[in-house]
Protein backbone atom coordinates (compact mmCIF):
# COMPACT_ATOMS: atom_id res chain seq x y z
CA UNK A 1 0.00 0.00 0.00
CA UNK A 2 2.69 2.38 0.80
CA UNK A 3 4.20 2.15 -2.40
CA UNK A 4 1.24 2.81 -4.16
CA UNK A 5 0.62 6.23 -3.22
CA UNK A 6 4.29 7.55 -4.26
CA UNK A 7 3.95 5.90 -7.76
CA UNK A 8 0.12 7.92 -7.97
CA UNK A 9 2.05 10.90 -6.85
CA UNK A 10 4.29 10.77 -8.98
CA UNK A 11 1.71 10.03 -11.95
CA UNK A 12 -0.01 12.96 -10.93
CA UNK A 13 3.22 15.28 -10.82
CA UNK A 14 4.08 13.59 -14.30
CA UNK A 15 0.64 14.77 -15.76
CA UNK A 16 0.66 18.17 -14.26
CA UNK A 17 4.30 18.60 -15.70
CA UNK A 18 2.64 17.77 -19.41
CA UNK A 19 -0.06 19.88 -18.78
CA UNK A 20 2.39 22.92 -17.82
CA UNK A 21 4.97 22.26 -20.74
CA UNK A 22 1.69 22.49 -22.89
CA UNK A 23 0.64 25.90 -21.60
CA UNK A 24 4.40 26.78 -21.91
CA UNK A 25 4.55 25.67 -25.35
CA UNK A 26 1.36 27.55 -25.92
CA UNK A 27 2.84 31.21 -24.39
CA UNK A 28 6.11 30.79 -26.43
CA UNK A 29 4.66 30.03 -29.50
CA UNK A 30 3.01 33.65 -28.94
CA UNK A 31 6.26 35.21 -27.55
CA UNK A 32 9.24 33.49 -29.37
CA UNK A 33 11.70 35.37 -31.61
CA UNK A 34 11.35 35.09 -34.95
CA UNK A 35 12.21 31.31 -36.46
CA UNK A 36 15.62 31.09 -37.99
CA UNK A 37 15.00 31.17 -41.73
CA UNK A 38 16.30 28.26 -43.83
CA UNK A 39 16.17 26.33 -47.20
CA UNK A 40 13.60 23.39 -47.73
CA UNK A 41 16.21 20.28 -47.52
CA UNK A 42 17.52 22.10 -43.73
CA UNK A 43 13.79 22.19 -42.76
CA UNK A 44 13.11 18.77 -43.38
CA UNK A 45 16.64 17.55 -41.80
CA UNK A 46 15.25 19.24 -38.77
CA UNK A 47 12.08 17.94 -38.80
CA UNK A 48 13.52 14.54 -39.24
CA UNK A 49 15.35 15.04 -36.09
CA UNK A 50 12.26 16.56 -34.06
CA UNK A 51 10.31 13.79 -35.43
CA UNK A 52 13.10 11.09 -34.49
CA UNK A 53 13.51 12.60 -30.68
CA UNK A 54 9.63 12.03 -30.60
CA UNK A 55 9.70 9.14 -30.95
CA UNK A 56 12.46 8.27 -28.75
CA UNK A 57 10.43 9.90 -26.09
CA UNK A 58 7.38 7.75 -26.59
CA UNK A 59 9.52 4.33 -26.45
CA UNK A 60 11.51 5.81 -23.07
CA UNK A 61 7.79 6.51 -21.64
CA UNK A 62 6.52 3.20 -22.41
CA UNK A 63 9.50 1.28 -21.17
CA UNK A 64 9.27 3.81 -17.91
CA UNK A 65 5.76 2.48 -17.54
CA UNK A 66 6.89 -1.12 -17.88
CA UNK A 67 9.68 -0.64 -15.33
CA UNK A 68 6.64 0.82 -12.73
CA UNK A 69 4.88 -2.38 -13.32
CA UNK A 70 7.54 -4.92 -12.77
CA UNK A 71 8.43 -3.15 -9.73
CA UNK A 72 4.97 -2.58 -8.71
CA UNK A 73 2.48 -4.84 -9.88
CA UNK A 74 -0.50 -3.44 -7.83
CA UNK A 75 -3.59 -1.69 -9.42
CA UNK A 76 -1.75 -2.81 -12.84
CA UNK A 77 -2.96 -2.75 -16.01
CA UNK A 78 -4.49 0.17 -14.99
CA UNK A 79 -1.55 2.68 -14.11
CA UNK A 80 0.12 1.33 -17.03
CA UNK A 81 -2.89 2.46 -19.17
CA UNK A 82 -3.06 5.85 -17.55
CA UNK A 83 0.77 6.39 -18.20
CA UNK A 84 0.94 5.15 -22.00
CA UNK A 85 -1.75 7.02 -22.96
CA UNK A 86 -0.29 10.30 -21.49
CA UNK A 87 2.58 9.26 -23.50
CA UNK A 88 0.57 8.57 -26.63
CA UNK A 89 -1.79 11.65 -26.21
CA UNK A 90 1.94 13.91 -26.00
CA UNK A 91 3.23 11.98 -28.87
CA UNK A 92 0.30 12.44 -31.37
CA UNK A 93 -0.17 16.53 -30.77
CA UNK A 94 4.15 16.99 -30.88
CA UNK A 95 4.36 14.98 -34.37
CA UNK A 96 1.39 16.79 -35.69
CA UNK A 97 2.88 19.89 -34.65
CA UNK A 98 6.83 19.20 -35.65
CA UNK A 99 4.77 18.47 -39.32
CA UNK A 100 3.21 21.38 -39.23
CA UNK A 101 6.23 23.40 -38.57
CA UNK A 102 7.08 25.67 -41.34
CA UNK A 103 9.96 28.06 -40.95
CA UNK A 104 10.32 31.31 -43.12
CA UNK A 105 12.56 30.07 -46.33
CA UNK A 106 15.60 32.25 -46.60
CA UNK A 107 16.05 34.61 -48.99
CA UNK A 108 18.08 33.65 -52.00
Amino acid sequence: MGAVQPLALALVVFSALLIGIGAAWRSVAVTAPAEQCMDSDMREQVRMLILAGIDQALKEQVSRVFEMWMKDPSEQPKRALVGTHIGIDAYVRSRASAKKWNPPQCAP
